[in-house]
């Protein structure tokens, strides 16, 4: 009999292992010490950084199922945090009255959509100042939507 990965059929949407990438000579941006490093390695997986490189001479080593990727100077930066924002006010109606009148599922649905464009924007952290609900973290959190 087969063994069934039973967390794949429970929460589908769970990503699998994560892919380690090693982004290689980059321009960090070091906004504590007001300088921009040369020649960086950075290596991350999950999301999250596990190593940052900035000798001159970091050659990366890299084993099966890591990805290398030259940034060939483009710059990097840290996260950008947004302590006021408010996920719920989302667009798509067309007078402030009818926004007022707008479902708390209806809104609840479109939130993904006003997440996904901060993350692009480079913000990993937001402060929410009322109005998101603890399902919309959780979600995020879970990987069901893109977000800070």
């Amino acid at each position: 009999m087969a063994n069934i990965d039973m967390s794949k059929i429970i929460k589908p949407w769970k990503l699998d292992a994560h892919t380690t990438y090693i982004f290689t000579n980059a321009k960090l941006i070091d906004p504590i010490e007001e300088r921009v490093a040369e020649n960086v390695t950075i290596k991350t997986s999950g999301g999250k950084i596990l190593s940052i490189d900035t000798t001159e001479s970091a050659t990366p080593s890299t084993t099966d199922g890591e990805i290398t990727i030259d940034l060939k100077g483009k710059h990097v930066c840290p996260g950008l945090i947004d302590c006021h924002v408010h996920i719920a006010v989302v667009p798509g109606e067309a007078s402030l009255s009818a926004y007022r009148d707008m479902t708390e599922r209806i809104s609840l649905i479109r939130q993904p959509w006003v997440l996904k464009p901060m993350l692009d924007r480079g913000f990993t952290s937001v402060r929410d100042c009322g109005g998101a609900t603890l399902a919309m973290k959780e979600a995020v959190e879970e990987g069901v939507c893109l977000g800070p």
